[in-house]
């Protein structure tokens, strides 16, 4: 049972440092669907994936050309 108890330990120490990480740092998505063609998922068969910088979005140091992705 010592492996068990190791393993919550360590969910519960690197679950709440992932969820932050990826909210206030970066985190990565799919893009699926015709929205961003031709630009991403051109064939409109495959699923794109995506790095968003959620530290430059906190900032708002966006520049021309760049996407910016709204939940």
């Amino acid at each position: 049972m010592s492996w068990f108890r190791k393993l919550i330990k360590g969910s519960l120490i690197a679950l709440p440092s992932y969820v932050a990480f990826t909210d206030i740092f970066y985190a990565v998505r799919t893009v699926d669907g015709q929205s961003m063609q031709p630009t991403l998922n051109p064939d409109g068969n495959n699923t794109d994936f995506v790095l968003l910088d959620r530290w430059a979005a906190a900032s708002h140091k966006f520049e021309r050309g760049e996407i910016v992705s709204l939940v």
